[in-house]
């Protein structure tokens, strides 16, 4: 799982502190800022247990 999110740098996992994910890199070089994580796919791992929104006002 810490793949998945991190790649294999663990050190680049980082506290989602704003909901939705937006890059800050340059769309005119990567792309469009928002990220292809939905609340969706995050719901689904999270199991049910709580909402997205829920987890970032918990951390």
């Amino acid at each position: 799982a810490r793949q998945t999110l991190a790649g294999l740098n663990p050190y680049s996992i980082r506290l989602v502190r704003e909901w939705p994910l937006k890059s800050k890199l340059d769309p005119e070089v990567y792309g469009p800022p928002e990220s292809a994580i939905t609340k969706e796919l995050i719901e689904e791992e999270i199991g049910g247990f709580m909402t997205v929104e829920e987890a970032v006002q918990q951390k």
